[in-house]
């Protein structure tokens, strides 16, 4: 996963060709701290329909395939959340100020996933001010790595945990990396939160109805 990750972010480093923002809306709101959220399933996309949800609202559909074999979270013990938060470091002025602190907690996970490790990415928009030319907004960055964890076993089951930072992740993989500038502003949009094995999307960021 870690080559992979690589990739992803040398491509997003060749995506910084972006359209044009205004100043005017780069500069609201004057805050958003954090997101949090629950980890489901994932299952595959249906690309070949077979089937039709029941009325009043009829959609096309798939038989349902899980994302990834090896590692999904038990029906019955399975859980998982998710929070990133905008956080103040202490440090030099330009490295290290300000971060993205990413916590995960996974637990329930079935047993041939124990001994695997599962890399938290996001699927986002970004808009700022630190850029070749005014504000701009970034090229859908989708699968970004912002973490990961070594599934280890409880009880027959596995768990695993993210604890770490967006800056500190990624200078793991490239070195030290000045991602948020000392005086630049960055607006997030999270369009999706993943627990990647390997190159499969193990667990998204959703809700459970219950019958």
């Amino acid at each position: 996963m870690r080559k992979v990750a690589v990739g992803i972010l040398g491509a997003a480093a060749l995506a910084m060709v972006a359209t044009t923002a205004s100043a005017q809306l780069l500069a609201g709101p004057p805050k958003a701290k954090a997101i949090k959220g629950e980890l489901v399933n994932a299952y595959a996309a249906c690309d070949s329909p077979s089937k039709t949800t029941n009325p009043p609202i009829i959609l096309s559909a798939c038989t349902t395939e899980i994302g990834d074999s090896d590692c999904f979270l038990d029906a019955a013990k399975g859980k998982g959340k998710y929070q990133a938060t905008v956080v103040q470091k202490g440090g030099t002025p330009t490295i290290g100020s300000r971060d993205i602190a990413v916590k995960a907690s996974i637990g329930g996970l079935n047993g041939s996933c124990i001994g695997e490790t599962l890399t938290m990415t996001a699927d986002s928009v970004v808009s700022t001010d630190d850029c070749s030319s005014g504000d701009c907004t970034i090229q859908q960055l989708n699968g970004f790595p912002v973490g990961e964890c070594l599934v280890t076993n409880s009880g027959g089951l596995g768990k695993c945990n993210v604890s770490g930072t967006v800056e500190g992740f990624v200078s793991q993989l490239l070195g030290p990396s000045d991602i948020f500038k000392v005086g630049k502003r960055y607006s997030i949009s999270i369009l999706g939160v993943h627990a990647v094995h390997g190159s499969n999307p193990a667990l998204d960021g959703g809700v459970i109805l219950q019958p």
